[in-house]
Protein backbone atom coordinates (compact mmCIF):
# COMPACT_ATOMS: atom_id res chain seq x y z
CA UNK A 1 0.00 0.00 0.00
CA UNK A 2 1.19 3.54 -0.75
CA UNK A 3 -0.68 5.72 1.47
CA UNK A 4 0.87 8.83 -0.79
CA UNK A 5 -0.48 8.10 -3.83
CA UNK A 6 -4.01 6.46 -2.01
CA UNK A 7 -4.53 10.49 -0.45
CA UNK A 8 -4.61 11.73 -3.63
CA UNK A 9 -8.16 10.53 -4.16
CA UNK A 10 -9.25 12.19 -0.87
CA UNK A 11 -11.93 14.73 -1.12
CA UNK A 12 -12.97 16.27 2.33
CA UNK A 13 -16.15 16.86 1.49
CA UNK A 14 -17.22 13.37 1.14
CA UNK A 15 -16.63 12.65 4.43
CA UNK A 16 -14.71 9.16 3.58
CA UNK A 17 -11.97 9.63 5.30
CA UNK A 18 -12.59 6.87 8.18
CA UNK A 19 -15.17 4.42 6.34
CA UNK A 20 -12.92 4.26 3.57
CA UNK A 21 -10.62 2.44 5.94
CA UNK A 22 -13.80 0.22 7.20
CA UNK A 23 -14.82 -0.86 3.87
CA UNK A 24 -11.23 -1.61 3.04
CA UNK A 25 -10.95 -3.74 6.28
CA UNK A 26 -14.10 -5.68 5.47
CA UNK A 27 -13.43 -6.17 2.29
CA UNK A 28 -10.35 -7.77 3.63
CA UNK A 29 -11.85 -9.57 7.01
CA UNK A 30 -14.69 -10.78 5.08
CA UNK A 31 -11.83 -12.27 1.43
CA UNK A 32 -14.62 -10.07 -0.73
CA UNK A 33 -14.23 -11.44 -3.98
CA UNK A 34 -16.54 -9.26 -6.19
CA UNK A 35 -17.40 -5.48 -5.19
CA UNK A 36 -19.62 -3.40 -5.90
CA UNK A 37 -19.57 0.88 -5.51
CA UNK A 38 -22.10 3.81 -6.27
CA UNK A 39 -20.41 6.58 -5.69
CA UNK A 40 -16.22 6.81 -7.23
CA UNK A 41 -13.67 8.73 -4.70
CA UNK A 42 -11.61 8.01 -2.39
CA UNK A 43 -13.56 4.98 -1.25
CA UNK A 44 -12.67 3.47 -4.55
CA UNK A 45 -8.91 3.40 -4.57
CA UNK A 46 -9.13 1.36 -0.58
CA UNK A 47 -11.37 -1.36 -2.16
CA UNK A 48 -9.04 -1.89 -4.79
CA UNK A 49 -6.72 -2.05 -2.91
CA UNK A 50 -8.18 -4.63 -0.36
CA UNK A 51 -8.65 -6.53 -3.50
CA UNK A 52 -5.16 -6.58 -4.81
CA UNK A 53 -4.06 -7.77 -0.83
CA UNK A 54 -6.66 -10.29 -0.66
CA UNK A 55 -5.55 -11.80 -4.01
CA UNK A 56 -1.34 -12.14 -2.93
CA UNK A 57 -3.04 -13.09 0.35
CA UNK A 58 -4.87 -16.50 -1.25
CA UNK A 59 -2.19 -17.08 -3.55
CA UNK A 60 0.12 -17.37 -0.37
CA UNK A 61 -1.68 -19.33 1.74
CA UNK A 62 -3.47 -21.71 -1.00
CA UNK A 63 0.75 -22.53 -1.71
CA UNK A 64 1.52 -22.90 2.14
CA UNK A 65 -1.60 -24.98 3.11
CA UNK A 66 -0.83 -27.44 -0.02
CA UNK A 67 2.73 -27.63 1.40
CA UNK A 68 1.29 -28.24 5.40
CA UNK A 69 -0.53 -30.38 4.03
CA UNK A 70 1.69 -32.38 2.19
CA UNK A 71 4.46 -32.72 5.04
CA UNK A 72 2.15 -33.00 8.06
CA UNK A 73 -0.29 -34.97 9.12
CA UNK A 74 -3.69 -32.79 8.08
CA UNK A 75 -5.79 -31.84 11.10
CA UNK A 76 -3.29 -32.64 13.49
CA UNK A 77 -2.53 -29.53 16.00
CA UNK A 78 0.56 -28.76 14.50
CA UNK A 79 -0.84 -28.63 10.91
CA UNK A 80 -3.74 -26.24 12.70
CA UNK A 81 -1.29 -24.04 13.64
CA UNK A 82 0.97 -24.37 10.95
CA UNK A 83 1.17 -21.15 8.16
CA UNK A 84 -1.64 -20.36 7.19
CA UNK A 85 -2.84 -20.79 10.59
CA UNK A 86 -6.38 -21.94 11.31
CA UNK A 87 -6.90 -22.12 7.71
CA UNK A 88 -10.11 -23.57 6.21
CA UNK A 89 -8.66 -26.07 3.60
CA UNK A 90 -11.75 -26.06 1.44
CA UNK A 91 -12.01 -22.15 0.76
CA UNK A 92 -8.79 -22.82 -1.26
CA UNK A 93 -10.14 -24.99 -3.48
CA UNK A 94 -12.07 -22.72 -5.83
CA UNK A 95 -10.15 -19.32 -7.22
CA UNK A 96 -10.45 -16.17 -6.60
CA UNK A 97 -10.87 -13.45 -9.23
CA UNK A 98 -11.39 -10.00 -7.69
CA UNK A 99 -13.24 -7.38 -9.24
CA UNK A 100 -14.80 -3.70 -8.20
CA UNK A 101 -17.25 -2.27 -10.08
CA UNK A 102 -17.64 1.50 -9.50
CA UNK A 103 -20.17 3.52 -10.94
CA UNK A 104 -20.85 7.02 -10.79
CA UNK A 105 -23.01 9.38 -12.95
CA UNK A 106 -22.65 12.84 -11.07
CA UNK A 107 -21.99 15.78 -12.87
CA UNK A 108 -18.56 15.44 -12.17
CA UNK A 109 -18.31 12.04 -12.43
CA UNK A 110 -16.47 11.75 -15.46
CA UNK A 111 -13.46 14.33 -13.73
CA UNK A 112 -13.83 12.72 -10.80
CA UNK A 113 -13.32 9.13 -12.92
CA UNK A 114 -10.17 10.13 -14.13
CA UNK A 115 -8.77 11.70 -11.47
CA UNK A 116 -9.40 8.05 -9.55
CA UNK A 117 -8.72 6.29 -12.71
CA UNK A 118 -5.04 7.98 -12.74
CA UNK A 119 -4.61 6.98 -9.21
CA UNK A 120 -5.81 3.48 -9.76
CA UNK A 121 -3.00 3.31 -12.51
CA UNK A 122 -0.84 4.62 -10.57
CA UNK A 123 -1.11 1.60 -7.94
CA UNK A 124 -1.40 -0.91 -10.51
CA UNK A 125 -4.49 -1.83 -9.98
CA UNK A 126 -6.13 -0.92 -12.88
CA UNK A 127 -6.60 -4.83 -13.66
CA UNK A 128 -9.09 -5.23 -10.82
CA UNK A 129 -11.33 -1.91 -11.60
CA UNK A 130 -14.44 -1.35 -14.29
CA UNK A 131 -15.49 2.08 -13.94
CA UNK A 132 -19.16 2.85 -15.33
CA UNK A 133 -20.68 6.71 -15.97
CA UNK A 134 -24.26 5.75 -16.04
CA UNK A 135 -27.45 5.61 -13.73
CA UNK A 136 -26.81 3.15 -11.40
CA UNK A 137 -30.54 1.96 -12.00
CA UNK A 138 -29.25 0.90 -15.42
CA UNK A 139 -26.46 -0.55 -14.00
CA UNK A 140 -28.42 -2.61 -11.85
CA UNK A 141 -30.86 -3.59 -14.12
CA UNK A 142 -28.13 -5.43 -16.24
CA UNK A 143 -26.65 -6.62 -13.86
CA UNK A 144 -29.98 -8.52 -12.12
CA UNK A 145 -30.65 -9.35 -15.96
CA UNK A 146 -26.76 -11.30 -15.23
CA UNK A 147 -27.76 -12.68 -12.29
CA UNK A 148 -24.51 -11.23 -11.08
CA UNK A 149 -24.07 -10.98 -7.34
CA UNK A 150 -21.81 -9.19 -4.76
CA UNK A 151 -20.15 -9.70 -1.97
CA UNK A 152 -19.37 -6.27 -0.57
CA UNK A 153 -21.40 -3.19 -1.82
CA UNK A 154 -21.26 0.40 -0.91
CA UNK A 155 -23.43 2.95 -1.95
CA UNK A 156 -22.94 6.50 -1.35
CA UNK A 157 -25.24 8.56 -3.78
CA UNK A 158 -28.20 10.92 -3.99
CA UNK A 159 -30.89 10.89 -1.03
CA UNK A 160 -33.96 9.95 0.13
CA UNK A 161 -35.25 8.79 -3.70
CA UNK A 162 -31.72 6.96 -4.77
CA UNK A 163 -31.46 5.06 -1.51
CA UNK A 164 -35.00 3.71 -1.61
CA UNK A 165 -34.58 2.78 -5.48
CA UNK A 166 -31.32 1.25 -4.82
CA UNK A 167 -32.84 -1.05 -2.17
CA UNK A 168 -35.74 -2.09 -4.09
CA UNK A 169 -33.71 -2.47 -7.03
CA UNK A 170 -30.55 -3.47 -5.72
CA UNK A 171 -31.02 -5.63 -2.77
CA UNK A 172 -31.19 -9.04 -5.35
CA UNK A 173 -27.09 -8.30 -6.13
CA UNK A 174 -26.65 -8.39 -2.79
CA UNK A 175 -24.73 -11.86 -1.96
CA UNK A 176 -28.03 -13.60 0.02
CA UNK A 177 -25.42 -15.74 2.17
CA UNK A 178 -23.94 -13.06 3.96
CA UNK A 179 -23.40 -10.30 1.10
CA UNK A 180 -22.77 -7.08 2.89
CA UNK A 181 -24.28 -3.59 2.18
CA UNK A 182 -22.93 -0.61 3.32
CA UNK A 183 -24.71 2.53 3.18
CA UNK A 184 -23.60 6.23 4.00
CA UNK A 185 -24.66 9.01 6.13
CA UNK A 186 -27.47 7.62 7.38
CA UNK A 187 -27.86 8.71 10.72
CA UNK A 188 -28.44 12.43 10.86
CA UNK A 189 -29.34 12.84 8.07
CA UNK A 190 -33.35 13.34 7.46
CA UNK A 191 -33.65 11.82 4.17
CA UNK A 192 -31.74 8.80 4.39
CA UNK A 193 -32.41 8.59 8.34
CA UNK A 194 -35.80 7.61 7.36
CA UNK A 195 -34.80 4.97 5.22
CA UNK A 196 -32.85 3.66 8.00
CA UNK A 197 -36.12 3.67 10.08
CA UNK A 198 -38.10 1.92 7.58
CA UNK A 199 -35.49 -1.11 7.40
CA UNK A 200 -35.62 -1.60 10.90
CA UNK A 201 -39.34 -1.64 11.16
CA UNK A 202 -39.61 -4.34 8.17
CA UNK A 203 -36.66 -5.82 10.47
CA UNK A 204 -38.92 -6.31 13.42
CA UNK A 205 -42.22 -6.89 11.47
CA UNK A 206 -40.94 -10.10 9.23
CA UNK A 207 -37.85 -9.76 7.77
CA UNK A 208 -35.80 -10.89 10.70
CA UNK A 209 -33.64 -13.62 8.51
CA UNK A 210 -33.62 -11.71 6.02
CA UNK A 211 -30.70 -8.91 6.98
CA UNK A 212 -28.52 -8.25 10.17
CA UNK A 213 -28.11 -4.72 10.97
CA UNK A 214 -25.78 -2.36 12.22
CA UNK A 215 -25.27 1.88 12.08
CA UNK A 216 -22.49 3.69 13.49
CA UNK A 217 -21.96 7.34 14.40
CA UNK A 218 -18.92 9.42 13.75
CA UNK A 219 -19.55 11.94 16.91
CA UNK A 220 -16.96 14.16 15.99
CA UNK A 221 -18.57 15.31 12.83
CA UNK A 222 -21.82 17.20 11.88
CA UNK A 223 -22.15 15.93 8.38
CA UNK A 224 -21.25 12.83 6.46
CA UNK A 225 -21.23 11.38 9.91
CA UNK A 226 -22.08 7.52 9.60
CA UNK A 227 -22.90 4.59 8.07
CA UNK A 228 -24.74 1.47 8.03
CA UNK A 229 -24.38 -1.93 7.39
CA UNK A 230 -26.78 -4.60 6.57
CA UNK A 231 -25.69 -8.21 6.36
CA UNK A 232 -28.41 -10.24 3.96
CA UNK A 233 -28.87 -13.37 5.66
CA UNK A 234 -31.78 -14.78 3.51
CA UNK A 235 -29.44 -17.70 2.05
CA UNK A 236 -26.75 -17.86 4.78
CA UNK A 237 -25.15 -21.20 4.95
CA UNK A 238 -23.96 -21.87 8.42
CA UNK A 239 -21.41 -24.67 9.15
CA UNK A 240 -20.33 -25.72 12.80
CA UNK A 241 -16.26 -26.95 12.61
CA UNK A 242 -15.27 -30.13 14.38
CA UNK A 243 -11.49 -31.28 14.97
CA UNK A 244 -11.08 -33.48 13.19
CA UNK A 245 -13.73 -32.51 10.54
CA UNK A 246 -14.51 -35.24 7.85
CA UNK A 247 -15.59 -32.45 5.53
CA UNK A 248 -11.91 -30.90 6.02
CA UNK A 249 -10.35 -33.99 5.25
CA UNK A 250 -11.81 -34.35 2.26
CA UNK A 251 -11.26 -30.93 1.48
CA UNK A 252 -7.57 -31.59 1.93
CA UNK A 253 -7.74 -34.48 -0.32
CA UNK A 254 -8.76 -32.50 -2.64
CA UNK A 255 -6.85 -29.37 -2.26
CA UNK A 256 -3.50 -31.99 -2.80
CA UNK A 257 -5.04 -32.80 -6.02
CA UNK A 258 -4.46 -29.27 -7.46
CA UNK A 259 -0.42 -29.44 -6.40
CA UNK A 260 0.34 -29.76 -10.63
CA UNK A 261 -1.78 -26.79 -10.87
CA UNK A 262 0.19 -24.40 -8.08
Amino acid sequence: MNPEIIAEGLRPEMGTESVAHILHWLARSTRAERILEVGTGYTTVLLAEALRENLHSFQRERAAMIQKSQNQVPLGAAWSLSDPPLGDPGYYLRDYRPKLLSIDNDPDASERNSRIAQIIRKLGLSTLVEFLCEDFRTSISRLRNARETFNLVWFDCGGYREYTDFLQSGWDIVDADGGLLVLHYTLTNLEIGSVIKDLKLSQATGALREFELLSILEPHKFAQNSYTILRRISQFHERVYGQPDIQMTCDVARLLELTDEI
